[in-house]
């Protein structure tokens, strides 16, 4: 059947396509129930507000909409777990923020402020277990 040299070549072409086309269904269905497990969960924070303070008076006010989007049910559960530790982290780094970063007269430094969001989740659930995402973010004068 495969005597000749081109032969061989096309037996070889022609069984090497019959095994990809074989593997297909079942590496496209692994990669399915792969990204269904990896699928976020979103789980959204109350708004916070926090007063802008410049030379003692209030300046104007930050208002922020937080979620966190995690992979995992086992990360959701320790979210609702930790809500609470997680809102007065978010708070305290955002007056914080407000001091220096955060200013009434400019655009808010969404990057720095996210980052500190980040910093503060990390520190309570440990690192990689959930991602700040910034839904709505608006400074009042």
């Amino acid at each position: 059947m495969c005597n000749s040299l081109p032969m061989v070549i096309l037996c070889r072409i022609f069984l090497l396509s019959l095994l990809l086309w074989a593997l297909n269904p079942v590496s496209a269905g692994a990669e399915d129930v792969k990204a269904a497990d990896i699928a976020p969960i979103y789980i959204q924070f109350a708004p916070i507000s926090v007063p802008l303070m410049q030379g003692g008076y209030v300046q104007g006010s930050f208002h922020i909409r937080v979620e966190l989007a995690v992979t995992s049910e086992k990360n959701k559960e320790a979210v609702d777990r930790m809500m609470p530790r997680l809102e007065s982290a978010y708070l305290m780094s955002l007056v914080d923020l407000s001091r220096y970063v955060i200013r009434a007269d400019e655009p808010a430094d969404l990057v720095s402020i996210g980052a500190a969001l980040q910093q503060s989740t990390n520190d309570i659930l440990g690192p990689e277990k959930a991602r700040v995402l910034i839904s709505e973010a608006a400074v009042r004068r």
